[in-house]
């Protein structure tokens, strides 16, 4: 343990302190005290000071770890997902699947799980759009840190495989990026437009088939659903993972499905903009600060799938926030080099 990273650390814990026990006792946590303690007050301080203790390069080698380790889930995948489709797999195994509602869903072997159908990819996840958030990631991780062409190859093609809107486009923009920054050529000027317009197209293509669907609507009201419920509680939201109020003003076409799909603007609805800044923050001092670091695409990236997908309390995402506060805080006094 490093003096440095205690000190910083007890000053960390007293400013969070001093900033989290008003929300606590202000906002409407409820039922759900146990587990706001538990994500915030238990874990998130536990992988701050974990991080703390870290030199940034072997962050940094962590990070290219979960990248390598999702290069290789994409790789088993792709084989599952293959043969499942050519019918060269047999396997009736099935497991119980809670969530928004319980049912029972095909399984290989209980490595490879199919919870909507075997055309969309899902790994071992909850649904493709949860599988897609990890591939983008690493997507964006592999084009900042060690831009290997046959990577990213594969973490594209596993995108596609599991149909996800968000992520194909996401996915799209990112080759645009790695393709943008680093040709420098002359024949660049040239390509470039046809690149664009192709690429544009693409996403109009993907956009304009996704609008026209129930799910695509269902997100959508999700989002007007969870400004109209901020604005009744602007500053502290209406309660830690409280959905009741946001649920009572969702349409009346999606009752059935109550479920919502985003995370940046479920946490402004349940927490206000007092509570949301414990995610933005530490994100906005990443990008400030990202060109010491080579984040920025991570950390951009990592934002437009909060205001996507929904995973805002998991420890993933608890484990993103963190890295976040323990860089800042390091930079901040001068412990990272």
């Amino acid at each position: 343990v490093k003096r440095k990273a205690v000190s910083n650390f007890f000053k960390f814990i007293f400013l969070y302190l001093i900033f989290m026990i008003p929300f606590l006792l202000i906002n409407n946590i409820g039922d759900f005290l146990f587990e706001f303690i538990c994500y915030f007050f238990i874990l998130l301080p536990i992988i701050v000071f974990y991080f703390l203790n870290l030199d940034f390069e072997y962050i940094k080698k962590l990070i290219n770890h979960f990248k390598n380790i999702i290069i290789v889930l994409a790789v088993i995948s792709i084989i599952f997902y293959i043969l499942t489709n050519m019918n060269l797999i047999q396997s009736y195994d099935s497991v119980l699947l809670k969530w928004n509602h319980i049912e029972r869903i095909q399984s290989k072997f209980n490595l490879y799980f199919m919870p909507q159908t075997k055309l969309r990819n899902s790994m071992f996840f909850t649904e493709p759009a949860m599988y897609s958030i990890f591939l983008v990631l690493a997507l964006a991780i592999e084009r900042s840190c060690n831009n290997n062409k046959v990577n990213k190859l594969i973490l594209l093609f596993t995108i596609l495989t599991t149909r996800s809107t968000n992520g194909i486009i996401l996915g799209i923009i990112i080759l645009l990026y790695d393709y943008l920054f680093l040709h420098k050529k002359n024949i660049f000027i040239i390509i470039t437009p046809i690149i664009l317009i192709f690429a544009s197209f693409m996403i109009f293509n993907i956009f304009s088939e996704k609008i026209l669907t129930l799910s695509y609507k269902t997100r959508i009201d999700d989002y007007i659903a969870c400004i109209k419920a901020w604005k009744d509680y602007p500053l502290f939201g209406s309660g830690f993972m409280n959905s009741n109020h946001i649920q009572n003003y969702m349409s009346y076409f999606r009752r059935s499905n109550l479920g919502l799909s985003n995370s940046l603007f479920v946490v402004l609805a349940q927490g206000g903009l007092y509570f949301l800044s414990i995610y933005l923050v530490p994100l906005f001092f990443m990008i400030k600060n990202s060109k010491k670091t080579k984040f920025q695409l991570i950390v951009i990236t990592f934002f437009i799938l909060l205001c996507t997908t929904i995973f805002h309390y998991t420890i993933f995402a608890l484990t993103v926030v963190a890295i976040g506060i323990s860089y800042t805080t390091a930079i901040r006094s001068n412990a990272f080099t």
